[in-house]
């Protein structure tokens, strides 16, 4: 691995602000490259929460990797920064809250050794939002069948407005950035287009399309620019005026950015704001040339144009009402429960469960590991979900055995992506916990406190869900399913190296019940797998498997949920103490539930 005594090929350039939740996965997918000659700076732009203590312990021990800090300046001013602190021959950029495939160097490193001309290299990219379980690929404007070599930047740009070149993608050669003088400070839009755009004017642009980077549209509405319009002196679009002899000249150039100011300027145009700059800007733009579609927006009255949009926004809000209504009446509502009957009753499909009385209506409790157990109460961490919140957070209940009511609650972490299923691990005196938190890409460790839980360290680099580790075999594993597919057939069995589980197995199942539903356990010197059924639903119910060696499975036994209202399905089982817990889920509002799920079912079989 490089050091820093040494020029490394690459310098990766990581900028942070506020994304405590994601920084370590995109660390991780760095320190996962097959390419290592590398170094990685991240830059700390005055974060507010705990970024960068979540770097600095995805780098710990790496003696490529380093942490710098500065006063908030902007994400520019990070970048430019971590450039001149690093050494590299080439540099790559990657925001906090994105990441890399594993090859992504190694097929940078192949691209600069076949263009070596090249001013900029590039990939294609993977735009993801994870809340909604959706992927695409950047639809970049290269001929269809195109591989790699060198592209025309502005055309190709200008063909779909899909980014060729992507801050997450790119990597320029030293000289080059530096004669470009890196990023221009204080925009707040476009900034890297506009050093892209100097670059690509005066040398050739590199591509490869293959996306083997993943550009993370699901973060926080704090980490965006959204709601106002940024003012036309921290817009590229402002900032071209030195280019207007080009614009006359170049062709490609001309197309690329009057696409860009009929796209970009809509907002502009619609509003009062920045009025004067707004037609300054608009008057720029041979019209001859766009769709019929953009010259009546842009040369209808602008009344007809507002009324027009006013009605879309009338009658496109209405929707949206109208799908949150149905979506309200197929809430779920969880339940968790205590086992009344012995475990050979279990073992034989029957289920005999008390269900507490949490006396809640704004929240639901699921996924209960047990913390604890003594003769007067259960302790139990719980997923707790708030309904207006839509996200779950860890907690810690206390359940009175005499009377099954919750007597205690306590928050034990809540951070602004979603946690669930807390998972807990023993090591001695020491308790740690390690909910699923797929939105942030990641599998971290938290120690168990009485105040809460504590960040430890991190155990994967995936977007894992419903995670379990076991030391029932002959090495310390961890089993889990992985996003964007976690309902699957599909079990991946991870092995520790360097500190991080990472996948060595899949194992195929066969009913779409491969995900966790809880801890391994043993039942008369038998190990057991408890399967989420997700075959028609997600957590529809717990399928037993038997194992020997965690490899292979026997089918023994499904478990449906015994709720007299909550029947959609039984999701989680864990044991401790000789005390068994459950959850099961039906609809909040039972009878609404049924005809809109019937109704959404039709329309899927419609379709």
């Amino acid at each position: 691995m490089a050091c820093f005594e040494m020029n490394p090929h690459f310098s990766i350039i990581i900028p942070l602000y506020n994304k405590a939740p994601y920084v370590a996965k995109a660390i991780g997918s760095v320190l996962a490259q097959t390419f290592t000659d590398y170094e990685l700076v991240v830059v700390d732009d005055g974060s507010r929460d705990d970024s960068a203590e979540m770097a600095a312990k995805a780098m710990a021990g790496r003696p490529d990797c380093r942490l710098i800090r500065q006063e908030n300046a902007g994400v520019s001013m990070a970048r430019n920064n971590g450039v001149a602190a690093s050494h590299g021959d080439y540099l790559c950029f990657l925001d906090a809250d994105d990441w890399w495939e594993p090859t992504f160097l190694e097929e940078m490193s192949k691209l600069i050794e076949e263009f070596p001309d090249a001013g900029i290299y590039g990939t294609s990219y993977t735009i993801v939002n994870e809340t909604r379980h959706k992927t695409r690929v950047a639809p970049v404007g290269v001929e269809a069948g195109f591989e790699k070599g060198y592209i025309n930047y502005c055309q190709v740009y200008a063909k779909t407005l899909a980014m060729p070149l992507w801050t997450g993608a790119v990597c320029i050669p030293r000289p080059i950035f530096n004669e470009m003088q890196g990023f221009p400070n204080g925009i707040k839009l476009g900034e890297d287009f506009l050093l892209w755009i100097r670059i690509a004017l005066k040398y050739k642009v590199a591509f490869l399309n293959n996306p083997l980077a993943y550009y993370n549209q699901d973060v926080d509405a704090d980490n965006r620019l959204t709601g106002r319009l940024v003012a036309p002196d921290k817009n590229y679009l402002w900032q071209l005026d030195y280019l207007t002899e080009v614009e006359s000249q170049n062709i490609d150039y001309k197309q690329l950015i009057d696409g860009l100011r009929c796209y970009d300027l809509r907002p502009y145009y619609l509003s009062r704001e920045y009025n004067i700059d707004t037609f300054q800007e608009i008057k720029k733009v041979d019209f001859t040339k766009q769709s019929f579609k953009v010259r009546c927006f842009y040369k209808l009255p602008l009344f007809a144009v507002r009324m027009n949009v006013f009605i879309h926004t009338i009658c496109y809000k209405a929707y949206i009402k109208m799908q949150q209504i149905a979506a309200k009446l197929v809430e779920q509502c969880w339940e968790v429960g205590l086992l009344e009957n012995d475990f050979e009753s279990v073992m034989n499909g029957e289920l005999s469960v008390k269900w507490i009385e949490t006396g809640y209506k704004d929240r639901w409790f699921a996924d209960p590991f047990i913390l604890d157990v003594n003769d007067a109460e259960v302790k139990i961490l719980v997923e707790e979900y708030f309904y207006n919140e839509k996200k779950g957070r860890i907690a810690e209940i206390t359940i009175e055995r005499c009377s099954n009511k919750l007597i205690k609650n306590k928050t034990l972490l809540d951070i602004p992506t979603h946690l669930s299923f807390p998972a807990i691990w023993r090591e001695k005196d020491t308790i740690y916990v390690y909910p699923e938190n797929s939105a942030s890409g990641s599998l971290f460790l938290y120690r168990y406190t009485e105040n809460g839980l504590v960040f430890d360290s991190i155990l994967g680099i995936e977007p894992l869900t419903d995670a379990i580790m076991t030391d029932f075999f002959a090495e310390h594993r961890l089993y889990s399913t992985c996003m964007p597919s976690p309902n699957g057939n599909d079990l991946g069995l991870y092995l520790l190296d360097k500190g991080v589980f990472h996948l060595a197995k899949i194992i195929k199942f066969s009913n779409c019940d491969a995900r966790m539903a809880g801890d391994f356990f043993k039942y008369k010197n038998k190990i057991y797998k408890p399967s989420q059924d997700c075959s028609r639903r997600y957590g529809g119910a717990i399928r037993i498997y038997e194992t020997e060696d965690g490899i292979s499975f026997n089918y023994k036994v499904t478990l449906t949920s015994p709720h007299p209202s909550l029947k959609l399905g039984l999701h989680t089982i864990n044991s401790f103490k000789g005390v068994t817990v459950v959850d099961a889920v039906g609809y909040r509002y039972s009878i609404a539930g049924k005809i809109i799920s019937a109704l959404i079912f039709i329309k899927k079989k419609l379709h």
